[in-house]
């Protein structure tokens, strides 16, 4: 039986339409990131399930338990929000402390509990100090072990790591995700950061437009995405329209519009007729360059218009037939292989690109 449900889902504003009836399931200890632009319903999907808005229709249910009518403070939630919203006059201590005193509990038990949260999020000597003595880093630890503490059945995070600047946020998610791994809690963790989503999370969903576009694991979203948007969206993709012609010693061919055909496995195309229009998406990091054509590879030809180095990779912006095609190599201590203007040959496995509809 699934631990967090959402079943049909649905909000407007006024007359926006904000979440279109969603339906989402996963397992207790799961991480879910709900990935996806401003505006498409993510961060009011978090508001319902928290409980700080109410659903025109459908329902949260976590545990078997139906969450629409519970008040904010039943619902066992733990949340971290973008600002972190610590008390400015509380020490780290107090702060942490506040959700265990709300519930009344015994003060030696809280105690103990406060002290088992400061040294799980390695703050153990700051017990004493106020938000404004702490480090960006350190304010997400004591919201993180705010909303820990008090033993949620959710843990909820609302673009919680955006704050930081980029080394920190890198060794936060490690650090997030060890926590959360370590206590198997349910949680839920919105951004519009596609890096973020594919490091930390056992489960994606992409929203557009207030749908779930595609849930699953990362991996799966990223090597085999249903739409050009999740291409998109995910990471980088370059499109080709081609057209499918007809099944060749067990591949099919792709035609592009200048004529050049590519091959994929039958598999790849399964259920598509030939002459059907079709987007061909192929990720940046699976395409090589060849200065001459590869024999026996199917291969396209263009010109080099742009390079960018990264350290460890380099960017080609490459012109294909009146496009352009984003290609992505690791550098190597030999320099630079091409350079602006070179003609170049474009050549990938097959098997590392996606057929899509049109």
């Amino acid at each position: 039986m699934s631990y967090f449900l959402l079943n049909n889902l649905t909000k407007r504003y006024d007359s926006n339409l904000v979440l279109n009836n969603i339906n989402l399931s996963i397992e207790q200890g799961t991480f879910l990131s709900l990935l996806g632009p401003s505006g498409c319903g993510k961060t009011t999907t978090l508001k319902i399930v928290a409980g700080f808005e109410s659903p025109d229709a459908g329902e949260v249910v976590v545990a078997g338990e139906v969450y629409n009518q519970l008040p904010v403070y039943r619902r066992n939630v733990g949340m971290v929000f973008q600002s972190y919203a610590l008390f400015p006059h509380m020490t780290v201590a107090q702060n942490i402390a506040f959700g265990l005193e709300q519930r009344q509990l015994d003060p030696g038990l809280i105690k103990k509990q406060v002290a088992e949260a400061i040294d799980m999020v390695q703050l153990t000597g700051f017990e004493k100090r106020k938000p404004s003595q702490l480090s960006g880093g350190q304010q997400q630890r004591v919201a993180l072990a705010r909303a820990l503490v008090i033993r949620p059945r959710l843990l909820l995070l609302d673009e919680s790591l955006s704050a930081l600047d980029k080394k920190l946020r890198v060794d936060m998610q490690v650090e997030l995700r060890q926590i959360q791994k370590y206590l198997g809690i349910t949680t839920i963790f919105v951004t519009h950061d596609q890096e973020e989503a594919l490091t930390l999370s056992d489960k994606i969903a992409v929203m557009k437009n207030g749908n779930i576009i595609q849930l699953d694991t990362p991996h799966a979203i990223y090597e085999k995405p249903g739409s050009t948007f999740v291409a998109g969206f995910l990471g980088q993709s370059n499109f080709f329209q081609v057209v499918v012609k007809a099944l060749d010693q067990g591949r099919y061919c792709l035609e592009l519009g200048n004529g050049e055909q590519i091959r994929l496995p039958a598999g790849a195309a399964a259920g598509r007729q030939p002459g059907a229009a079709c987007i061909l998406a192929v990720r940046p990091e699976r395409i090589s360059l060849a200065a001459e054509r590869p024999a026996g590879k199917d291969c396209l030809c263009g010109r080099v218009k742009f390079i960018t180095y990264a350290g460890n990779i380099s960017n080609f912006r490459v012109e294909v037939m009146g496009s352009e095609v984003i290609v992505q190599l690791q550098n190597s201590f030999s320099g630079e292989r091409f350079k602006t203007g070179d003609e170049v040959y474009l050549t990938w496995d097959p098997a590392g690109s996606v057929l899509l509809d049109e």
